[in-house]
């Protein structure tokens, strides 16, 4: 059994989706070369969830009689396609574009991860970098306890989030579809780290997205891939 907080959500009543499917992925028993999670229905907070494994290998989180996501383990390991090193100024300006221009329209203001009304959140600014194609966030791991598996989920999730925004008209609604992640190193309390992200494509409604965490050394943390859905509204 595990539960999304009541504190981690993305939409304002359901679950942040890389805190629900990283939590989920830590069912699965075999995750060398990463996990996706496809995310069927809204994850309730504070509610708990039922993982039941199946034959395959697969995990499902069921609240009551209701299927609210899948995991499984990939066959391969996920590897993104190399981002260009950012400087300390490219991820600065990312953050000033994220709170100028995305203030007024940010779908969900008081996401855990990446919301702007938020003052107890992470407030993660994945705007865009200029000239560059790339969205960047800076994100310093501040947890005074064993960090969360769940950590590379959500700040990989958000920083995907800006690249999403730029295709849709707001105020849309976004939400995560599926999200894939392999881990190649742990995420160290007190670290900072900086992660990047791109569009890789658009089909009608879905949005196609990859990022990457990076450490102090721009050695690669965990890398990410993710399908999104533009809805009209949530």
């Amino acid at each position: 059994m595990f539960s999304v907080d009541a504190a981690h959500n993305g939409p304002p009543a359901s679950g942040h989706g890389g805190i629900s499917a990283g939590l989920l992925s830590s069912f699965v028993a075999e995750r060398a070369n990463g996990v996706v999670v496809r995310l069927q229905s809204p994850v309730p907070l504070a509610t708990a969830m039922a993982a039941v494994t199946g034959d395959d290998g697969s995990v499902t989180a069921y609240a009551g009689d209701t299927a609210v996501a899948v995991a499984r383990p990939l066959s391969e390991p996920l590897v993104v396609e190399a981002f260009p090193v950012l400087s300390t100024s490219d991820v600065e300006a990312a953050a000033a574009a994220w709170w100028r221009d995305r203030d007024a329209f940010n779908p969900f203001p008081t996401c855990f991860g990446c919301g702007t009304a938020r003052t107890d959140g992470w407030r993660l600014s994945p705007g865009p970098v200029p000239d560059a194609g790339l969205n960047a966030a800076a994100w310093t791991a501040r947890f005074d306890a064993a960090v969360p598996a769940w950590a590379p989920w959500a700040v990989l999730d958000c920083t995907q989030v800006g690249p999403v925004i730029e295709v849709s008209t707001p105020p849309a609604g976004l939400l995560t579809g599926e999200i894939a992640l392999r881990s190649v190193q742990p995420v160290i309390d007190g670290a900072a780290y900086v992660a990047v992200s791109r569009r890789t494509g658009v089909s009608g409604k879905k949005v196609f997205t990859e990022s990457v965490l990076l450490d102090a050394g721009n050695e690669p943390v965990a890398y990410a891939r993710a399908t999104w859905f533009v809805l009209p509204s949530y």
